[in-house]
């Protein structure tokens, strides 16, 4: 048995216990609300990711709005079964590189989130259900900069990771690019934008000094300088998103 003394020494770290695990289990508690709650409000609408040849089974993890967290069990080509192969689903998207009636290219400078410094960007969004991969890049173009193009280049479909998915992007040249009477300047209350023009040489210069953060708008743009440099080059066929398929 314990005497009055001794319990009264270890009060102090009795009650320092109890105080933590209450925060903790408030804490948990209510990251679990947050979570169940976004998943009930807004699950992600698009299809799961099935590969015919390999796919054994697939869950799902967690999901929001945006995306869609699951664990594939595959059957590599060896023969190998692998259990708790992580997937994301992800909206496809498009990417739009604009050049206007004087032949120089407009992007855009911003800050993002996953940048620790501003960026060159091209114009680019997800695609909605039910929308065409050209419906949303003519969407996107006039969205962001207030352009509509007379002519436009479909740069190809890629894959943005092969290994975890994350959707797939369509790629664009969007030529001869103009504002449209009555638009209105876009904001973006969330990001801050400066609208740049460069030279066919400015931007060769911008993308090889790695001034564009990410690896769809640098894929993006070096198609686009390599479509214009090699006339007669075959047109690509559109493809269906993999969301409406």
């Amino acid at each position: 048995m314990f005497s009055p003394g001794t319990c009264a020494k270890y009060y102090p770290q009795v009650i320092a216990v109890f105080v933590l695990v209450s925060v903790a289990f408030f804490v948990l508690m209510r990251g679990s609300q947050i979570i169940f709650e976004g998943q009930q409000a807004a699950p992600f609408a698009g299809p799961p990711w099935i590969h015919k040849d390999m796919t054994l089974e697939n869950s799902i993890l967690f999901h929001t709005r945006f995306m869609r967290l699951e664990s594939h069990t595959i059957r590599a080509k060896n023969g190998e079964v692998i259990n708790g192969w992580m997937w994301v689903d992800f909206h496809d998207q498009v990417n739009v590189l604009a050049q206007d009636s004087h032949n120089n290219f407009v992007v855009i400078r911003q800050e993002k989130y996953g940048l620790a410094k501003p960026t060159l960007s091209v114009v680019s969004g997800s695609i909605a259900l039910n929308e065409s991969p050209k419906e949303a890049a003519v969407r996107e173009l006039l969205d962001e900069l207030g352009l509509v193009a007379k002519e436009w280049v479909f740069l190809g479909k890629y894959r943005t990771d092969v290994n975890r998915g994350g959707g797939f992007v369509h790629s664009y040249l969007a030529r001869k690019a103009t504002p449209k009477r009555g638009q209105r300047p876009p904001t973006n209350e969330m990001e801050q934008q400066e609208v740049v023009r460069l030279s066919q040489h400015g931007l060769t210069q911008a993308l090889l000094g790695s001034e564009f953060g990410e690896a769809k708008w640098s894929n993006t743009v070096a198609l686009a300088l390599i479509r214009l440099a090699t006339p007669g080059a075959p047109t690509l066929a559109e493809d269906v998103p993999v969301n409406q398929q």
